[in-house]
């Protein structure tokens, strides 16, 4: 019997082995047999990605980075996105059994998330708001929040994050909201997306509130 493909954490733009050597198989739900084996994080692994999306964070290559050409970057990834959707819709019909033709349908408009705020990019700015006097000088600051972890429930898992992944914000953005709302603080994201085995339907999704009390909090 052949090996089942193993895919690793990419950590700091490198496939790396989980800490403690842990893995867990993926289920096609048409077939009920696994396909591949994808490694299993841990608290050690999570303290490395974290530590690598800060020094990123912090490298000049990005700091110094100008709004327009992170918007650049930003379509590029879109771009490719479009190129390879087949490819993607494809491997995630095996990965939780969405229909194809929901998947390409799917596939097809998010190469837009990325273009939409690929144009955002250096469109925003902080405000000069009116005061009560005209001796006061108020002002809003956009300020980089840092390194935001996020476990993000649903499927297809290609299509969950896009939405909530880091936009290339100037210099200084800082956006602050409920939990439940949007826009949430984004910058360089440690991110991992959530599943468990439940309804007979095949995979079921850990609300954010279950992964809180999942995880003690």
């Amino acid at each position: 019997m052949n090996p089942l493909p193993r895919h690793d954490h990419y950590i700091a733009g490198e496939w790396t082995a989980p800490a403690e050597g842990g893995y867990f198989a993926s289920v096609n739900p048409a077939t009920a047999e696994p396909w591949y084996e994808a490694a299993r994080g841990t608290a050690a692994d999570v303290d490395r990605a974290v530590g690598a999306a800060r020094t990123a964070f912090e490298d000049p290559r990005w700091r110094d980075l100008s709004q327009t050409r992170r918007g650049r970057l930003l379509r590029n990834l879109g771009d490719l996105i479009g190129d390879h959707a087949e490819r993607l819709a494809r491997t995630e019909t095996l990965d939780n059994g969405k229909l194809l033709r929901e998947m390409r349908a799917q596939l097809a408009g998010l190469p837009e998330y990325f273009h939409y705020y690929a144009g955002l990019a250096d469109k925003i700015q902080g405000e000069v708001i009116p005061g009560a006097s005209r001796e006061l000088l108020n002002y809003t600051l956009r300020e980089p929040v840092g390194v935001v972890g996020a476990i993000t429930p649903g499927t297809p898992r290609c299509c969950s994050p896009p939405p909530s992944w880091p936009r290339p914000w100037p210099r200084g953005t800082r956006w602050w909201s409920s939990p439940r709302s949007t826009p949430r603080p984004r910058c360089w994201r440690s991110h991992r997306s959530s599943r468990r085995r439940g309804s007979r339907r095949g995979w079921s999704m850990w609300s954010p509130g279950t992964a809180r009390r999942r995880a003690g909090r």
